[in-house]
């Protein structure tokens, strides 16, 4: 049953790898998918916005001539009144000049004109050509991300027999665990009344170790006063032999009342020990066999623990190593765009711990151009909103967000940031819908549908809409 539950956690652990694999594959594919969305529609605004270029051209164009021919025929009236009023030969001599000048600076306008038109027509050219490769290679990717789908959803069959495995161990564990916990209260208990029978034997032991001692110092003490005695019972036959010449009468070896009252004694040394439990022997054997069988499912459950911490670790070092390749590529892109948006300086993320990946916090260490490494506390606060926007555009570029609120981003912004960090945002737009609380109207330029609410009458406000592309407000009265 071990062997076969390694089995399974091995093949668990190579089935989550190859799942992760696939979906951090399918994930590269879509952001790869919708970095190519983003750049075509990129690539049709600067289509559309370069056809509505040559269309103000061509407009300019027609003015331009409209304003030559204009100037001829005044070239004409002013000939004409030069031969009627020779009065007024001097100013129109001024003014035939100045009408030179500007009928040379509107040939010079026209001709730029022309050669922009020229040049816009040119890259209109390159970026249809960069379109049809885009195209292909937004084919192609799609093809790729199906590919992977399919897969995606083979292996997350497979995951969900695995997760059911899981479910099954983990419901095992627990239960293992429940015994375990009855088991040690159960051993508590047992080694407790262990402990209190291991008292009572080293008690009785004790206590007959003493008695023991007491009855060998008795037969000691027995033999040297039966020694005694008949030394002095010889003595006493001596003397009544030599002194009287007679016989001395014997006495007796044992004296009763001595005899008795040893007896006395050492029974009431006997009634200190109190009772003594005969089947302590069997008790304890039947405790030790019980210890051991909980040793035994401890070991059990000590050996399933290591596995599942082995796993953990696993899946610990798997997030550490993939946590290194987000961070490090979201530091290289919040680098990036942060001298995009500074128009220079640098920018980097740190590690509070870099012992610690997973527990670690993140510093954003940042030098706008022109300005010494410091705290970003001790920036001004246009400076501190563009490094956080720079940051949330990194995390953007790498896992874009469906929805992304933000409220009065352009608040402490001057016009040229705000315009380029619009400009920023419609870049984005193709993978994430942005919703922006502002009350700046440069903001309000870039942005496709405008919401507002006002208040004609007290307590009724009135929710207007303004699609930015059509001019048209929409009204839906709203009352409070």
């Amino acid at each position: 049953a071990e062997s076969q539950a390694v089995t399974l956690t091995e093949e668990e652990r190579l089935a989550r790898q190859e799942l992760a694999d696939l979906e951090a594959e399918n994930r590269r594919a879509e952001r790869e998918q919708m970095r190519l969305q983003a750049i075509r529609d990129r690539l049709h605004g600067e289509i559309k916005s370069l056809e509505d270029g040559l269309a103000e051209g061509a407009k300019t164009l027609s003015a331009h001539k409209a304003e030559l021919e204009a100037l001829a025929q005044e070239w004409i009236l002013l000939n004409e009144r030069l031969a009627l009023s020779v009065e007024q030969e001097t100013q129109l001599t001024a003014k035939r000049s100045a009408l030179k000048v500007r009928l040379i600076e509107e040939q010079m306008r026209l001709k730029n004109a022309q050669e922009a038109l020229v040049a816009r027509e040119r890259e209109l050219s390159n970026l249809q050509r960069n379109l049809d490769e885009l195209d292909e290679d937004a084919q192609r990717a799609q093809a790729e991300a199906q590919r992977l789908a399919a897969a995606q959803v083979r292996t997350q069959s497979e995951g969900e027999n695995l997760t059911r495995s899981i479910a099954e161990k983990q419901e095992r564990l627990r239960q293992a665990i429940q015994e375990l916990e009855e088991a040690s209260s159960v051993l508590e208990q047992e080694n407790s009344k262990l402990l209190q029978i291991r008292q009572e034997q080293a008690k009785a032991a004790r206590q007959a170790r003493e008695l023991g001692e007491a009855l060998s110092s008795a037969v000691v003490n027995k033999e040297t006063w039966q020694s005694r005695f008949r030394v002095e019972q010889a003595r006493w036959q001596d003397y009544a032999q030599s002194h009287y010449d007679t016989q001395a009468p014997e006495f007796g070896e044992v004296n009763v009342t001595e005899v008795a009252g040893q007896a006395s004694k050492l029974r009431n040394y006997l009634a200190n020990f109190g009772s003594v439990n005969l089947g302590a022997r069997e008790e304890y054997e039947r405790l030790k066999a019980r210890l051991d069988e909980l040793n035994a499912q401890i070991s059990d459950i000590e050996q399933a623990s290591e596995g599942f911490r082995r796993i953990i670790a696993e899946m610990d070092q798997a997030l550490v190593t993939r946590f290194k390749q987000v961070f490090n590529q979201v530091n290289r892109t919040f680098s990036a765009i942060f001298q995009n948006i500074f128009g220079g300086g640098w920018a980097k993320l740190e590690l509070c711990d870099p012992e610690d990946w997973l527990e670690s916090g993140v510093d954003i260490c940042a030098c706008p151009p022109g300005k010494k490494m410091q705290n970003l506390t001790l920036f001004s606060s246009g400076e501190r909103a563009l490094s956080a926007i720079s940051f949330l555009f990194a995390l953007l570029t790498h896992k874009p967000s469906p929805v992304v609120i933000f409220d009065e981003l352009d608040a402490p912004l001057d016009d040229a940031n705000v315009e380029k960090i619009a400009r920023k945002l419609l870049d984005f737009a193709a993978s994430s819908q942005f919703l922006i609380v502002t009350h700046n109207r440069k903001t309000m330029e870039f942005a496709q549908r405008l919401y507002g609410v006002t208040m004609d009458k007290p307590g009724v406000s009135r929710l207007l809409s303004v699609t930015m592309e059509k001019q048209q407000p929409d009204e839906e009265p709203d009352s409070n």
